[in-house]
């Protein structure tokens, strides 16, 4: 979890993300328990409920009482090709946007650069980037 530059309940709710988008957790299926969850990424269980709060925030997933955490949407997958002389950077997004992605604290974003033009902007827990014709 160290060395990223992003704090450790912002890695586990994009790395949730990211296996909710790729079907891991379907659409209403249970995620594990916080319990699990922090075993699984050798956390505390109150890192593991940050985390769970920013996908809740997101509309990802609902929590019962006595129940546990469910999915309530699948994020989009953004597809990004690139093409020659086109390159992308990951970072961390300005408050500014975030609030235009919707992204939650600590959002990390995919900015792709194509030849001749500006920055395109992407959240980068649902964008796969590929390499090839447009």
């Amino acid at each position: 979890m160290r060395g990223s530059g992003q704090h450790p309940y912002a890695q586990i709710a994009a790395r949730l993300r990211e296996d909710i988008a790729a079907g891991r957790y379907p659409l209403g299926g249970l995620l594990p328990t916080e319990k699990a969850l922090a075993a699984q990424h050798g956390v505390a269980r109150a890192t593991i409920g940050h985390a769970l709060d920013v996908l809740r925030a997101d509309g990802i997933i609902v929590t019962i009482k006595g129940v546990g955490s469910r999915v309530a949407s699948v994020p989009l997958v953004d597809v990004v090709i690139l093409g020659p002389g086109d390159w992308a950077v990951a970072r961390l997004a300005a408050d500014g946007e975030r609030a235009t992605l919707g992204l939650g604290p600590g959002g990390i974003i995919v900015e792709v650069y194509r030849e001749g033009a500006g920055g395109e902007l992407h959240d980068a827990a649902v964008t796969r980037i590929s390499c090839g014709a447009r």
